[in-house]
């Protein structure tokens, strides 16, 4: 961060209590700032963690666009910006473009190392439903795919424990029952040609699952979220599931029930982490609203810790809007941002002070939970409708200095009266 804000942060720090410090900032105090190329107003809609592609110690950022035009009209285009000491590359140092009219190519996900030759590996998911593995290397991402499949991407992890990377896709790749999740298994000859093992899974409120080892035994698990419909839809229940990863892969089922008393409530999942420490990782569900039909009620976040035995029964940590319906969708883990051993959180609200729009909360880890005050919060300077942190995401170490760092995005940001968008980046440090 700016020296000067750095400065102000220690010494709030140093005269309050851990739990009540809090200040607030600009998205402009960012150390990190990249526009649109193009008036698109969706430059950043799409951001993800690359992982360290290039193998240089430091890790890397996708961007997306799916307007953009190239040779193309709408083609879309993916960019990459690599870290380095002094934190992410202004210009891109990859691009890749739709290659057709309206291909709207926007999505690219961090695949870890799949063929462990030292470089991270990206996943571009296209508009037809194909999916293509890029491999790393000291000059970026491969030029051809070395891996495709169709489907939606999923995540990756190592869900049979033998040391290589598998990726999971679900079929159709759209959220429509039954879902079957599909998973490749890795190994020392890189990824299958076809799926090693499935699951069906019922009606998804996200086919996009969260990977995390929830009950702490070196295995990857899945985590989704199904729904439940009666007849003509009167009564809808949700459960939260995870399949815990074996020998043999995804396997044990552990289901725990989700109460949302409105019935417009729609969750989303995803993983947050170790944000209490205890060596299990946590699941967050974020449960907004309809905010035309339900305008008084509440969004909520429930964080549901990882036990020995899977999820644990109840969620240990509920809260709710402060504005009195969630702004902008699911929180999203951060990472470590501090140093201290325990995942943070970010949450996309509204600013309970009418007229200031929205802001991206900093909600930190401790051996309690996660602490309810804000460590941080960023305020909108457009004040407008900007899409503020309608896409954010913890991105790894970019600069090398230990600390997690995490990036957002604003899709519609105005630059001389156009939507060119930007993107934004905080460096982690023990006083963020």
């Amino acid at each position: 961060m700016p020296g000067r804000f750095r400065l102000f942060v220690a010494f709030f720090m140093a005269f309050s209590a851990p739990a009540l410090a809090q200040t607030t900032v600009l998205d402009s105090s960012a150390d990190w700032i990249v526009a649109g190329d193009q008036p698109t107003g969706t430059f950043g809609a799409r951001l993800a963690p690359a992982g360290d592609v290039d193998g240089d110690g430091y890790d890397d950022v996708l961007i997306g666009d799916a307007l953009y035009d190239g040779a193309f009209v709408d083609s879309g285009r993916i960019t990459l910006h690599r870290g380095s000491a002094a934190g992410l590359s202004l210009l891109p140092d990859w691009s890749l473009e739709g290659g057709a009219a309206s291909a709207g190519l926007s999505s690219a996900f961090g695949a870890g190392d799949v063929n462990t030759d030292g470089f991270d590996d990206i996943v571009i998911q296209r508009t037809t439903g194909q999916l293509d593995l890029l491999l790393g290397s000291p000059g970026g991402p491969s030029a051809s795919p070395a891996w495709t499949t169709i489907g939606s991407y999923g995540g990756h992890g190592d869900f049979n424990g033998d040391g290589f990377v598998d990726l999971v896709v679900s079929l159709p790749p759209s959220p429509q029952p039954p879902t079957s999740l599909q998973f490749f298994m890795g190994s020392g000859v890189g990824l299958p040609s076809s799926a090693t093992a499935s699951l069906s899974i019922p009606q998804l409120s996200s086919y996009v699952p969260a990977i995390a080892d929830v009950n702490g035994d070196g295995y990857s698990d899945t985590a989704v979220i199904w729904r439940t419909c009666s007849t003509n839809c009167s009564r809808v229940t949700w459960t939260l599931a995870a399949y815990l990863g074996s020998d043999l892969g995804p396997r044990k089922l552990v289901k725990r029930h989700i109460d949302i008393a409105d019935p417009t409530g729609v969750p989303s999942l995803t993983e947050a982490g170790d944000v209490n420490g205890d060596g299990f990782g946590d699941l967050a569900v974020t449960v907004n609203v309809d905010i035309i039909v339900d305008i008084n009620q509440s969004a909520k976040v429930l964080l549901f810790h990882g036990s020995r035995s899977g999820i644990e029964s109840q969620p240990d940590l509920v809260w709710e809007s402060s504005y009195g319906r969630m702004g902008l969708g699911p929180i999203r883990g951060a990472g470590d941002l501090h140093g201290d051993g325990f995942a943070d959180l970010l949450v996309p609200d509204y600013d309970p002070v009418p007229g200031t729009g929205t802001v991206l909360s900093i909600r930190r880890g401790s051996a309690s939970g996660v602490v309810a005050t804000p460590s941080l919060r960023i305020r909108e300077e457009q004040r407008s409708a900007s899409g503020f942190a309608l896409a954010a995401s913890g991105v790894g170490d970019v600069n090398g200095d230990g600390y997690g760092d995490f990036v957002f995005s604003a899709p519609r940001f105005t630059i001389g009266g156009l939507e060119r968008g930007r993107v934004y980046a905080f460096h982690g440090s023990p006083s963020l």
